[in-house]
């Protein structure tokens, strides 16, 4: 890979499940190379560590999942070059650089595959050490991705997210993650995969994650199919002012959509205590921390609606800092600071006008039409954004509102949508899928044509 390539991507890749081998490892990569380039090994035999082999290998997940792209092995006291494969030499000349407990594998552009919702590829990655016998082998097996996230103008001067330098639409839904069986635990890996692929071969390719984290398979699995997600801060705080955040705000948009989180508010944001913000804190950095990892993740959304929101600023520059590879979503719905690289629209009530601007306008919150599908009715209340009689009425209903209001704000600079919601949930009976995911509830072949039919008026208008 050229060094403009290098500069336009970064490498994304989720070891979590071996912390603790990664930790030793690059504790022994950074003193290895330390004596390589100084041309010692005494600090390994003054530590007892002995002289180790460190290894890297990455493979190429092609069709038939059979090329050996990178089998680099470094030895201490050799010259680390000498040490490729020769049939890997031939295909790739790889340079590596350890800098900061970063390992960087530099990639030949015939062998660079981006990711992407269309072609999620991804790199098999092997880390290991040798030291001794066989039975001290140490290594760990995880996985990469390529992949790019701006917003930049189109041919026409408005505002876009790209991904990897082309324009894309990101038409999704926002994922609560309730789950009849377990609350907020699925009930199997195998439901979590079932229920993602199903969204994918509807035609959407995003998820709004809202105020929830997921285990990490459930990433896992959004990285390999090509989901792409936006993942939300859990918002916590105290009680919510719901006269004040839900109430008060949508009756007298847009006036108090712009109201500055100012100290004196906090309080009425449910985030009046330090305590309570200096948590939030801790919880925003752990986020990015765990999850910084998987490609699959577009975009931070630090605040919701108002919920716990205070000094929206702040969170958008500590996000940048632990994470300068994602787009920053800073107040969805309401509140909105100006900051981040998203306007962020959330609309039930009113008609929809987009505006282009210096930020990239996003519907992260529309729809909600309710249908309670007889026999799937979640527990609780029967709540929507309107009321459907049943699946041709809901089917019609979602066609209007997709082809008729949301694809003509397309070309005035639309470029994401996030229709409320994946599933039915405990008070909401608003979702695509029923709450034991059964049945999806208006027809799916009607879903997958809208989808197409907003795909390519999205391409149309950015040409």
């Amino acid at each position: 890979m050229n060094n403009a390539v290098d500069e336009f991507f970064t490498v994304h890749a989720p070891c979590k499940a071996a912390v603790q081998v990664l930790k030793k490892l690059m504790t022994v990569l950074k003193c290895l190379l330390k004596d390589l380039f100084k041309g010692e090994i005494g600090s390994f035999r003054a530590a007892g560590i002995g002289v180790p082999r460190l290894f890297v290998s990455v493979h190429i997940i092609m069709f038939i999942r059979q090329i050996i792209l990178i089998d680099l092995l470094l030895l201490s006291g050799e010259d680390w070059q000498s040490a490729f494969n020769p049939v890997s030499q031939q295909m790739i000349k790889t340079v590596v650089r350890a800098q900061m407990n970063v390992l960087t594998l530099h990639i030949a552009d015939e062998y660079f595959f981006p990711w992407s919702p269309d072609t999620p590829f991804l790199y098999d990655l092997t880390v290991g050490t040798t030291q001794g016998e066989e039975e001290q082998f140490d290594t760990v097996h995880s996985y990469f991705a390529l992949r790019k996230w701006s917003c930049a103008p189109d041919a026409h001067g408005i505002m876009r997210f790209c991904l990897n330098g082309k324009p894309i639409l990101l038409n999704g839904l926002l994922d609560q993650g309730y789950w009849p069986e377990g609350l907020y635990t699925p009930p199997s890996d195998a439901a979590v995969e079932r229920e993602l692929s199903e969204v994918k071969a509807l035609g959407y390719n995003l998820l709004r994650k809202h105020a929830k984290i997921e285990p990490q398979r459930w990433y896992y699995h959004c990285d390999r199919l090509g989901l792409v997600v936006w993942q939300d801060m859990v918002n916590g705080g105290s009680k919510y002012n719901l006269w004040f955040v839900t109430y008060l705000t949508n009756v007298l948009q847009p006036l108090m959509r712009c109201l500055p989180d100012k100290a004196a508010l906090w309080g009425l944001l449910s985030r009046g205590s330090e305590s309570s913000r200096e948590e939030y804190r801790r919880e925003l950095e752990d986020t990015v921390q765990a999850l910084r990892c998987h490609p699959c993740v577009g975009c931070w959304v630090p605040f919701n609606e108002g919920w716990g929101q205070f000094d929206a600023a702040g969170a958008v520059q500590a996000i940048r800092t632990l994470d300068d590879t994602r787009l920053v979503d800073e107040a969805s719905g309401w509140y909105d600071q100006g900051g981040g690289d998203v306007c962020s629209i959330h609309n039930y009530f009113y008609p929809l006008h987009v505006k282009p601007g210096s930020r990239t306008v996003a519907l992260s919150e529309y729809g909600g039409i309710a249908w309670p599908m007889p026999g799937h009715e979640a527990p609780g209340k029967t709540y929507g954004y309107g009321t459907a009689k049943s699946r041709a009425d809901l089917t019609a209903r979602c066609k209007k509102l997709q082809l008729g209001t949301v694809l003509p704000q397309l070309k005035k600079g639309l470029s994401a949508l996030v229709y409320t919601q994946l599933t039915d949930v405990e008070d909401e009976v608003n979702g695509l899928f029923t709450y034991d995911r059964a049945e999806i509830k208006p027809d799916a072949n009607a879903v997958r044509s809208v989808n197409a039919a907003l795909a390519a008026e999205f391409a149309k208008v950015t040409r």
